[in-house]
């Protein structure tokens, strides 16, 4: 079920979300009606989940506020407290990399050449289409608390997290302003404690899921009959199935 939180916004619910997959993923997805979470600090971005130079600096500022609040007696008696829950407190962030699980999503009508390419290459590739309330209704039934949010997008050397918050939320609703172009809403389940699986599987009702399966404008035609073939063998043959044109040729 997605859990409403006041640092994630939904996206509108008319714009049209893209989860961007290979075949084995997608067949994972419509066999098993689990849809796939990627631990946080296993993303290729070395920037996931990172904390910007401003938070880390604001920090440091309240741990000096901290110390310096303290009588000289207490200060010699206790240390340096100030600086002591600064690190752990970033400590505390940087731990969270390990409990968050993201589903990304690219929001936008039209797809996107630059997103096939970079997540399906120049050949075979799949992209399931939907909205936020088709989400939000194959969720309804999962036990599973799950997060959604539009990313924000940030230059992490001048400014800081939205809502001025230090959560596991924070942290992986923003990424660099060099990422904007990805237009990404997320999907986000929380372990606490941190748990040692790189992925998560959440329930999830596959027909409301998806409202079509859109084949990669670079793949060949067996390709799509393979798919085809695929959603029919695991009861899904309903949902509709199209090529991209994205590459046909003009008629004018």
């Amino acid at each position: 079920m997605i859990q409403p939180h006041q640092h994630c916004t939904h996206p509108p619910e008319t714009v049209t979300l893209w989860r961007f997959m290979d075949l084995a993923r997608f067949i994972s997805l419509i066999s098993t009606s689990k849809l796939y979470f990627a631990r946080a600090d296993c993303m290729e971005d070395t920037y996931e989940s990172a904390i910007p130079r401003k938070v880390i600096s604001e920090l440091r500022e309240s741990g000096k506020e901290i110390t310096e609040s303290l009588s000289e007696k207490m200060r010699e008696k206790l240390g340096d407290v100030g600086g002591m829950f600064t690190t752990k407190m970033i400590g505390a962030l940087k731990e969270m990399r390990k409990k968050a699980y993201l589903s990304c999503w690219y929001m936008d009508e039209y797809e996107s050449a630059a997103m096939w390419s970079l997540y399906c290459g120049k050949g075979d590739g799949i992209a399931i289409c939907t909205t936020f309330p088709r989400v939000r209704d194959a969720l309804a039934n999962t036990p599973d608390p799950v997060f959604a949010g539009v990313v924000h997008y940030i230059d992490y050397e001048r400014e800081g997290f939205q809502g001025d918050s230090y959560t596991v939320l924070s942290t992986v609703m923003h990424k660099r302003k060099s990422f904007q172009h990805e237009r990404e809403m997320r999907l986000v389940w929380h372990s606490n404690p941190a748990i040692e699986a790189v992925g998560k599987n959440i329930d999830v009702d596959v027909p409301t899921l998806i409202a079509k399966v859109m084949i990669a404008p670079t793949a060949n035609k067996w390709f799509k009959d393979v798919v085809a073939a695929s959603l029919k063998a695991f009861g899904q043959a309903a949902i509709p199935l199209e090529q991209s044109s994205l590459y046909d040729q003009p008629v004018y």
